[in-house]
């Protein structure tokens, strides 16, 4: 499959014209990791959005205690990294690989700039940042 049909089968940019999937596709760079491989770590500031076009990975936090949280699970079509972007903080928890993984990475700034541009793509990013806070809701009260 070619960088343009997977950044098609990302849920943000289904249905966006070809002109801008094309767009997207240029800004993506391709990363692969091995299993177990640690993708970004809480604390640091990152390079930008991660889509996984192949495998899953595991969002981990680590309590002051020093022991590992997991988050979340995510997959194929998936995405992490979005908060960092939003709110220019460190990020908020660890990401790695549980398999090989292959991911496309846009950087932060050209991602800015595609939501300036594609007002859009921030709205539909929504329905993705709400579920994310239920779930962390759901994870802290029991």
């Amino acid at each position: 499959m070619d960088k343009l049909e997977c950044v098609a089968r990302i849920p943000l940019f289904e249905g966006f014209p070809q002109r801008l999937l094309k767009k997207i596709g240029a800004l993506c760079v391709e990363r692969n990791y091995q299993a177990n491989e640690v993708i970004c770590r809480e604390g640091t500031t990152g390079l930008g959005l991660f889509f996984i076009v192949e495998g899953w990975v595991e969002v981990f936090g680590t309590s002051r205690a020093g022991r590992e949280k997991s988050l979340a699970l995510l997959g194929p079509g998936e995405m992490f990294g979005e908060m960092m972007i939003l709110d220019n903080h460190p990020r908020s928890a660890s990401v790695r690989s549980m398999q090989p993984a292959t991911c496309y990475l846009m950087p932060q700034w050209d991602f800015k700039r595609l939501l300036k541009d594609y007002p859009e793509i921030a709205v539909k990013m929504l329905p993705t940042l709400v579920k994310r806070i239920r779930e962390l809701d759901k994870a802290m009260v029991g």
